[in-house]
């Protein structure tokens, strides 16, 4: 019995103990764009990222959206990163919170793979002055990196009081435990 108690305070503990290390965090963008060769339009999206001096790297988990419509392949999205002295994009890419260090594009084809053969890409890179949306043959182009919306995402966590109650019921459940009758042999 002795054993079944200190099982659910160790499990207590350990489900109220923070995380040694966080893992990803959600983040969610806008970018609206009043002008392009086809009229305006919003690009909204969400990703999982590491959040770390206000630079958001390890960008995985991404889902795009053009005025509601999703990119083709959400979630299975690429990135890719500039770089100016090549002027070629590379596998990578990073995001900062006020816009200030963004090099990032988001694609459906693996375009710092070599592969051209995208459909819809939206990038943001600070120091070439722009966030650019291009589907297909349409450009639509944000002067300032800075106007890119980029917020993260609201989670969930749990109150005091949920993990007071959380306690108590192992409490509760091995107070029970410990009263109930041991049951005897019958015999013969």
């Amino acid at each position: 019995m002795k054993y079944a108690i200190a099982l659910c305070v160790a499990l207590s503990c350990a489900i109220a103990a923070p995380p040694v290390r966080a893992q990803g965090e959600r983040f969610e963008f806008r970018q609206f764009f009043a002008t392009g060769s086809a009229g305006s339009l919003t690009i909204t999206g969400n990703f999982t990222g590491e959040l770390e001096n206000g630079r958001i790297t390890r960008i995985s988990d991404i889902y795009l959206f053009r005025d509601g419509v999703p990119f083709r392949g959400n979630g299975a999205l690429y990135t890719a990163q500039f770089d100016p002295k090549t002027r070629r994009w590379s596998q990578g890419g990073y995001l900062s919170l006020d816009g200030s260090a963004n090099n990032i594009m988001f694609v459906d084809t693996d375009y710092g793979g070599g592969d051209a053969g995208f459909f819809n890409y939206f990038y943001s890179v600070t120091g070439i002055g722009n966030a650019t949306f291009q589907p297909s043959f349409y450009r639509y182009r944000v002067p300032q990196t800075t106007q890119l919306e980029l917020w993260q995402a609201a989670v969930a966590v749990p109150e005091p009081s949920a993990w007071a109650l959380l306690a108590i019921g192992f409490g509760a459940l091995g107070a029970a435990m410990r009263r109930r009758p041991a049951s005897r042999p019958r015999t013969a």
